[in-house]
């Protein structure tokens, strides 16, 4: 088949689009690595006011949408809580606005930010990306 000057700007479109959707494609694979498994805002008042009264321990995580460093352990964080099964974990994005009250509640002022709670109580708290001080947070007890 020979190609003609129509064929070759087709072709040309075909490999354009393909190249679009595999970048796309590309970027939700990325973007699902690197993404917490957010609380929906409509279940996060819920849990945040049954801090109080819970009787186990909850894992309160604050980072922010677009941190490098929140992004570099987000993966081994979400691996870690799979092999833990903490009862409850909560993930707050620092960068909602509707999310600002709970960071000023606790007072978080840099993010990734983990927090240990036990009966409405702070036990524990770690911020930054320190993998073994994040696991000796995450770590049930």
């Amino acid at each position: 088949m020979k190609l003609t000057v129509r064929n070759k700007k087709w072709a040309a479109v075909v490999i354009v689009c393909m190249f679009a959707l595999a970048s796309m494609l590309g970027a939700l694979l990325v973007r699902s690595y690197y993404a917490y498994p957010e609380t929906p805002h409509n279940e996060l008042a819920i849990k945040m006011s049954a801090l109080e009264h819970d009787h186990g321990q909850t894992i309160i995580i604050f980072h922010k949408t677009g941190c490098h460093a929140c992004n570099q352990v987000a993966n081994p964080i979400k691996q870690r809580l799979k092999t833990e099964k903490h009862a409850k974990v909560i993930v707050i994005d620092t960068a909602k606005y509707d999310n600002r009250k709970y960071v000023s509640q606790f007072g978080i002022r840099v993010v990734p930010t983990i927090l240990k709670v036990s009966h409405g109580q702070e036990i524990a708290r770690y911020s930054g990306t320190s993998m073994t001080q994040i696991n000796h947070i995450l770590k049930e007890e």
